[in-house]
């Protein structure tokens, strides 16, 4: 239908969707419209009505979404409770961000994040304009004498990226 392919159990093909590819019973099953939308795994989505240029693979991955675009979504249970978010990465198992967020990168199982957040690492959770980055583990034996840092690239109030160092251990 309008280029698109649909293999599973789906309701209908979308009346004005266009270059779909949904995969797994299930998958887009409520689509009404959309335009290159790649669905894989069972029931994957199978909430999302209006949405375009979305990437969502995994079962029961954005079991909530009910339109959007510009996401990536990978594995099983991720975004479970992403409703009508743009433009998010979202990757490991249970991943997920709240309802309506936007441009979040969140990686890892677990991890949670909202608006304009980066979160990575199990478990790692963060709010608005937040990053978190999980446990960093360092070896100490031997190193006792050693101070450890962690280099970090920010754009300063010239639009120039400049690097810094955050002491982690003395």
């Amino acid at each position: 239908a309008n280029g698109s392919l649909y293999v599973g159990q789906i309701s209908s093909a979308p009346a004005t969707g266009l270059s779909n590819v949904t995969l797994g019973g299930g998958a887009g099953k409520v689509m009404s419209s959309g335009t290159d939308n790649t669905l894989i795994g069972s029931d994957s989505a199978s909430l999302l009505t209006v949405a375009s240029h979305n990437v969502i693979v995994g079962s029961d991955s954005a079991a909530a979404i009910t339109e959007g675009g510009d996401n990536v979504l990978i594995g099983s249970d991720v975004a479970a409770t992403l409703t009508t978010g743009t433009d998010n990465v979202i990757i490991g198992k249970g991943a997920d961000v709240s309802a309506g967020t936007v441009r979040s990168v969140v990686i890892g199982e677990g991890a949670t994040g909202n608006n304009e957040s980066i979160a990575i690492g199990q478990g790692v959770t963060v709010s608005n304009n937040e990053l978190g980055i999980g446990e960093i583990t360092l070896n100490t034996t031997g190193y006792e004498d050693q101070t450890y840092y962690l280099p970090i690239k920010i754009k300063n109030s010239s639009g120039n990226m400049v690097q810094y160092y955050i002491k982690l251990w003395t």
